[in-house]
């Protein structure tokens, strides 16, 4: 739900992963090998929206894959709306993590909690 606008309104491709329980202890390795083994978003850009909780894990599991004294990725505060994580892996196998980016949501303005259905 929180990509599918963007995806429309850009005429993007729009995947729904269901391979895997979200809330499975192993979601973030099963994530991550989704993603980034087997070749098929070999030289693709992909952009993924998940629960906040499942960014880091998830990143952690690919770092872990790629190098094993790798430091871990920095925690999601629940208050932040905002941060885009971009994560790169070139034709070499040089990892990089990004997380400074910003959509520009003005967090302070939300509710302080998301709207019940």
């Amino acid at each position: 739900m929180t990509i599918a606008p963007y995806a429309i309104a850009n005429n993007l491709p729009y995947g729904l992963v269901t391979g895997f329980e979200l809330f499975s202890p192993n979601s973030p390795q099963l994530a991550s090998n989704l993603f980034f083994t087997g070749g098929q978003f070999n030289n693709q850009t992909v952009l993924m929206a998940w629960e906040h909780d499942h960014i880091p894990p998830t990143v952690n599991a690919l770092i872990a894959s790629y190098h094993s004294n790798a430091p871990s990725a920095p925690d999601w505060p629940d208050d932040d709306y905002d941060t885009i994580w971009r994560v790169t892996l070139d034709g070499t196998g040089n990892l990089t993590v990004d997380n400074v980016l910003c959509e520009g949501i003005n967090s302070a303005a939300l509710p302080a909690t998301p709207p019940q259905f």
